[in-house]
């Protein structure tokens, strides 16, 4: 029913601000809105709420994790199916047996929960995968990382990838919606197709 409505409002409206440019493509694509109406305005961070903390805090929530010396991955995102979580816990089987220290933390919470608990224990992750919620502040989880991963299957311009970023922290993405305008492919971080799930690993690794 959105869509229609979408494309109905677009016809009525001077502008439509897209927040990424493969959305922009896409609004024209299904939504046959004209070039000239649509425009790209980027989604940003405020540099003064993401800024790296000091090294003592960041040793301070790994040791609240329980992984000090080990690689820490983590992923960000609402627990359900067009963030594509299964991806990502495949991944991170392959991850572990190429890197059994490794651990890795999910941050989020919605309908997939349960079902994405148990899948972490099937696939013999229980004690590499830590389910965290979705605490109040994760800026210095986020700084805490080794690597942030993006498993989606849609996006529109992830600013969970922005915010890893500019901590400094590294990234792989799959190639879901504007995720690739946020990384410098090899400097930044990495980009793999989507459902990927040895592509992601590879890159993790």
């Amino acid at each position: 029913w959105q869509r229609p409505l979408e494309m109905l409002t677009a016809r009525m409206v001077d502008r439509v601000i897209a927040c990424s440019e493969a959305c922009r493509e896409d609004y024209m694509s299904w939504g046959r809105i004209p070039p000239r109406k649509i425009v790209t305005v980027y989604n940003g961070v405020d540099l003064a709420r993401v800024r790296r903390p000091p090294e003592a805090e960041l040793r301070a929530v790994r040791a609240s994790l329980r992984v000090e010396g080990r690689p820490l991955v983590g992923i960000v995102g609402r627990l359900s199916a067009e963030k594509d979580h299964r991806t990502f816990l495949e991944a991170m089987r392959l991850v572990h047996r190429a890197v059994p220290s490794v651990a890795a933390i999910v941050i989020g919470k919605g309908p997939d929960e349960l079902a994405l608990i148990k899948a972490t224990e099937r696939l013999g992750l229980g004690s590499v995968v830590t389910f965290l919620g979705a605490p109040p502040e994760i800026m210095a989880l986020l700084a805490s990382l080794d690597v942030l991963v993006l498993s989606s299957r849609t996006e529109g311009l992830p600013t969970v990838l922005l915010e890893g970023q500019a901590l400094g922290v590294p990234v792989v993405t799959t190639d879901a919606g504007g995720a690739r305008e946020t990384v410098r492919e090899g400097e930044t971080g990495f980009i793999v197709p989507c459902g990927d799930s040895q592509g992601l690993a590879a890159r993790m690794i």
